[in-house]
């Protein structure tokens, strides 16, 4: 996201928030625009998954569930979990 923030300046963003001003986007500008108002919309989609967290060869793999299955295991021990938004 900082990225996406730093194409534009200070005054560029100023700018292009008057509503006095008529003001052109480049294409990179319109994309790095939306893809910010697409962040701040929330995820399109959320991945739910977890892994063994006791240095077994299966710890190494995460494994994708559904939301369900993943907050019924929330609080089992010897388990690790994580939660992957995806922005579109």
């Amino acid at each position: 996201m900082k990225k996406l923030i730093d194409m534009f300046t200070r005054e560029r963003l100023l700018q292009l928030a008057d509503e006095n001003t008529i003001c052109r986007l480049s294409l990179q500008e319109r994309i790095a625009l939306a893809n910010l108002a697409l962040m701040l919309n929330g995820p399109s989609e959320i991945i739910y998954q977890i892994r063994k967290n006791d240095g077994s060869p299966e710890w190494e793999q995460w494994l994708e569930v559904c939301a369900d299955e993943f907050y019924a295991n929330i609080k089992s021990a010897g388990w690790e979990y994580r939660k992957l938004y995806v922005l579109r």
